[in-house]
């Protein structure tokens, strides 16, 4: 088990800093070039773009390290858009989602709210913003107009789908800050069963 996740990290990280480079020169034709003439074909080259290097990832997952997903409750719905609310577990959670995103046929959509912070990590970082990812610092009275206009972006192509992704209590789940959460829902915000507030643990298991 330990075996399989340093595999995952290590040849997913090959494939970070080797398919990035082709990828954002092709992102960066079609948002410079393309985009002020034709928005719409800009749009669906830069998704196809990401499609293929997020399928990268899909494959490492499920077939060098061989994960295996398990789906419990209604199917999903293929070729609509779709919010995923997740919990973030560990360093490892965005590739399988990539898998989630495969299934439903979205792939090619998918976007992430994602920590401000990677906006500056070199050419991931601007890859991801040519892909339209939504960055936020956590604050909302600083992050409202870029949701706003994240949104509003989406709204002028109604007839591409979207796949949003989101950790929305924004950190990885530790047993102290586990404890932190109790203890603000008893203190602060008086509530008898903190269980109502406290996060699953996630739904992967490895």
């Amino acid at each position: 088990m330990l075996l399989r996740s340093v595999l995952l990290f290590v040849v997913s990280g090959v494939l970070l800093l080797v398919g990035i480079f082709p990828t954002v020169c092709g992102l960066l034709w079609a948002h410079w070039l393309l985009n002020p003439i034709a928005p719409r074909l800009s749009k669906r080259i830069k998704q196809a773009l990401g499609c293929i290097y997020y399928f990268q990832f899909t494959l490492v997952t499920e077939y060098l390290t061989n994960v295996q997903f398990v789906f419990t409750g209604d199917k999903l719905p293929r070729g609509e858009s779709a919010l995923l609310i997740c919990n973030h577990m560990c360093f490892h959670d965005p590739l399988l989602l990539f898998g989630v995103a495969a299934r439903a046929q979205r792939l090619s959509q998918v976007k992430f709210f994602t920590k401000e912070e990677i906006r500056g990590y070199g050419p991931w970082g601007w890859a991801i913003q040519l892909l339209g990812f939504i960055f936020v610092k956590r604050n909302w009275t600083h992050d409202e107009t870029w949701i706003r206009e994240a949104f509003a972006d989406i709204w002028k192509t109604p007839e591409i789908p979207v796949f949003i992704i989101s950790f929305l209590e924004g950190r990885r789940y530790t047993q102290e800050r586990h404890e932190q959460a109790v203890r603000f829902a008893q203190e602060v915000l008086r509530f008898k069963n903190s269980m109502s507030l406290t996060l699953l643990r996630g739904i992967f298991r490895y």
